[in-house]
């Protein structure tokens, strides 16, 4: 008898979990984690069908979705069980979100269903230091010496001078002076270490430590633990091309080289094979050079720079540099 009265209890706690599954609406997937891009559409499925074929491939702007804090946008079917936000602007850099479905939902189903309000918690990506490169380049300040610049990327703009209170760089075991080379805020922040005679510019290990605390340009976001990079800087009697990108500036294709140190430009042209063949300059970059000429977009490119390339300081390569570029 005791038995039976537990198979009993059974059989209706799963029928009433069973028959409250049917009469609630909620979301079964969605096209994101914990963090998502500033610029991203967000996709959710839905456990059952909640509008009419009429309804479909149309925006509007109906509350079915509540964003904390508020994030303007509009919404699409793109079937009766999936749904599209998309944002007017695009959601705010570092930037902890929640979001809870509404009762407009059940309304635009036609049914009388209740609806899983359970808030779902995600972030835009916080600030990172992404990467950071040494590189050797003449001294501004003093003709005939070498200065060592290093480029810190982030993925957002920084100001300069914030980040000057939280940065330290050691050098060979020791705190080094440093100056930064602009005060513009930007993605990516460039020091100058001055004044190192060509004999004492020679391969060494440095450290960047960005203390915690470190905000951004457009967000009131500060860093919640420290960056750490260690840095392997090549020897200035060596030069090393560490990547070549095919990029666009004002839609025209160039080529952006990166070197681990300056270039003697008045040679550079000589030393560079593009194929197929074609006309080009060569330009000067902050941590390399530039190769303009009449790319085009869905083409393939092959680049040869061959060991009459020399550094401003006497590196050369050791090796022809070969590589295939695709502008896309």
């Amino acid at each position: 008898m005791k038995s039976f009265f537990n198979y009993a209890l059974s059989l209706l706690i799963i029928s009433f979990y069973s028959c409250n599954n049917r009469n609630i609406i909620e979301i079964t997937s969605r096209n994101f984690g914990e963090e998502i891009q500033v610029q991203q559409n967000l996709v959710f499925t839905f456990n059952r069908p909640i509008v009419a074929d009429s309804a479909l491939n149309s925006w509007d702007t109906v509350g079915y979705i509540k964003f904390f804090p508020e994030v303007a946008g509009k919404f699409r079917w793109n079937s009766s069980s999936e749904l599209v936000f998309s944002p007017e602007k695009g959601f705010a850099p570092a930037t902890d979100y929640v979001l809870q479905l509404q009762k407009a939902i059940s309304k635009s189903s036609g049914g009388s269903y209740s609806v899983n309000d359970k808030k779902i918690v995600f972030h835009t990506s916080y600030l990172q230091l992404v990467n950071a490169n040494g590189f050797w380049a003449a001294s501004v300040v003093h003709p005939g010496m070498a200065a060592l610049k290093i480029s810190m990327e982030f993925n957002y703009r920084v100001d300069p001078v914030v980040l000057s209170s939280f940065l330290k760089i050691v050098m060979k075991g020791k705190p080094t002076i440093f100056q930064m080379e602009k005060s513009t805020p930007s993605e990516v922040i460039s020091i100058v270490i001055d004044d190192l005679s060509p004999e004492l510019a020679e391969q060494l290990p440095l450290k960047i430590t960005i203390g915690k605390g470190l905000k951004m340009i457009d967000s009131n976001y500060e860093t919640t633990s420290s960056f750490e990079k260690n840095l392997s800087i090549i020897s200035p009697d060596k030069l090393k091309i560490t990547d070549a990108v095919a990029e666009y500036e004002n839609l025209q294709g160039r080529i952006h080289v990166y070197t681990t140190q300056s270039v003697d430009m008045k040679t550079t042209a000589a030393a560079i094979a593009v194929e197929p063949a074609m006309k080009f300059t060569v330009e000067e970059a902050t941590d390399g050079f530039f190769i303009k000429g009449s790319f085009v977009s869905n083409s393939n490119y092959r680049l040869v720079i061959s060991e009459k390339l020399r550094g401003f300081l006497g590196g050369s390569l050791d090796n022809k540099y070969t590589t295939q570029l695709s502008f896309g």
